[in-house]
Parts: C-alpha cells; sequence; structure tokens
C-alpha cells in the first residue's frame, strides 16, 4: 500500500472528526473500502506519530 493512499485516508479521517461525524472503524473501513485493521493502523499512526488527541466517544459510538 502507498503511502500517498495512507495519506489519503488519514485526512479523510481528520475531516470526518473535525466535522463531528463521530466516525467508527467499521463506517471508515467500508465507506475506504480498506480492513478495519488499517483503519486501526492509520489511527494508531495519528495518535503516536502525529499526536492527533483521538478519544473514544462511547455514547456516539466513533471518535
Amino acid at each position: 500500500m502507498s503511502q500517498r493512499q495512507q495519506l489519503e485516508r488519514i485526512m479523510e479521517i481528520d475531516r470526518r472528526i473535525r466535522e463531528g461525524e463521530y466516525p467508527n472503524a467499521e463506517k471508515l473501513a467500508e465507506s475506504l473500502e480498506v480492513s478495519r485493521r488499517v483503519i486501526f493502523n492509520d489511527r494508531s499512526f495519528m495518535i503516536y506519530r502525529l499526536g492527533a488527541p483521538i478519544e473514544f466517544d462511547r455514547e456516539r459510538g466513533g471518535w
């Protein structure tokens, strides 16, 4: 998988979080046509390498 594809996914995940959509791995994986594991890897990259303050909201069922 290319770094460009990962960057595009990360930008889309960030956009959805900022717009208050509260996306979760299952919804993102389906819409971006990748596995849930890929989404979790992208989220981990965002948190640990980019310092993104991503947290799960149980009430809303997403990040």
